[in-house]
């Protein structure tokens, strides 16, 4: 797991170009009206979504978003 704390803001498409497969703890994440992640700081990033939880917990960050950047098997369920 790789933790950044003044990471440049980019955009969805940015990051799943960067950080393809893996979990990514955003802070300070932009919405569209549609209530989805336009750009973002990644905080943190891990192909172990648990530790991206952890990162969470550690980060004191209010404001921050976690995301999936790729694709989640169809019998996969995930809990918010």
């Amino acid at each position: 797991m790789k933790t950044y704390m003044n990471s440049a803001l980019l955009s969805v498409s940015q990051m799943k170009r960067k950080y393809q497969d893996e979990w990514v703890l955003i802070v300070d994440p932009v919405y569209d009206k549609g209530n989805r992640i336009k750009k973002g700081r990644v905080f943190s990033h891990s192909e172990d979504g648990e530790k991206i939880d952890g990162a969470m917990l550690k980060s004191k960050e209010n404001n921050i978003a976690i995301r999936y950047l790729g694709t989640l098997d169809k019998d996969l369920s995930v809990i918010l």
